[in-house]
C-alpha cells in the first residue's frame, strides 16, 4: 500500500516538474493575485485604465497580504500619473504611492513610490501656488480698471 502511495505521489510530482539539463524542477506556481495584476498589467499597457484599475483593487481586496500587494497597488498608482489616462489625478496618485511607501516599505515597489511621492508633492504644491497666483492677478486686474474709470 505504501508502495502504491509512493508511485502516486512520484507521478503526481513528475507532472508538475520541468527538466531542465538534467534536472528536474518544479513548476513555479502563479498564484491567483499574480494572475490579476498581470491582466491588469497587460490591460494598462494596452490603454484599458479602467478595467485596469478594477482588476488591481480586486487584487488588493481579495488578496491584501500577497507578495504581488505592493505591485498591485504601485500599478493603482502609475494608472493616476498617466499623461493620456482618463483616470489622471496627481492627489490620489500622490495618496496610491504614499501606501505603498509606508504599507510594503521593503518591497521593490517602495523606492520608486517614495521618489513619485516626492515629486507629485512638488507638483501639487507648485500648483496651488499658481493657481492662487492667478487669481492674485485676477484681482490686480479689477483693482487696475477700478482705478482707471473716472
Amino acid at each position: 500500500m505504501r508502495r502504491t502511495a509512493a508511485l502516486v505521489m512520484v507521478g503526481l510530482v513528475g507532472g508538475c516538474a520541468i527538466p531542465r539539463r538534467g534536472l528536474w524542477l518544479l513548476a513555479p506556481s502563479t498564484s491567483e493575485a499574480e494572475r490579476l495584476v498581470a491582466q491588469a498589467d497587460d490591460l494598462a499597457r494596452t490603454n484599458a485604465p479602467r478595467e485596469a484599475r478594477n482588476l488591481y483593487l480586486r487584487a488588493l481586496r481579495d488578496f491584501p497580504d500577497d507578495p504581488v500587494a505592493p505591485r498591485a497597488l504601485y500599478g493603482l498608482g502609475q494608472l493616476r500619473v498617466d499623461p493620456k489616462s482618463p483616470l489622471r489625478d496627481y492627489a490620489v496618485a500622490r495618496t496610491v504611492f504614499g501606501r505603498v511607501a509606508t504599507r510594503y516599505p521593503s518591497s521593490a515597489w517602495a523606492p520608486q513610490a517614495r521618489a513619485w511621492h516626492a515629486v507629485l508633492t512638488e507638483l501639487l504644491k507648485h500648483e496651488a501656488d499658481a493657481a492662487r497666483t492667478r487669481v492674485d492677478l485676477e484681482r490686480l486686474k479689477e483693482l487696475d480698471k477700478e482705478l482707471e474709470e473716472p
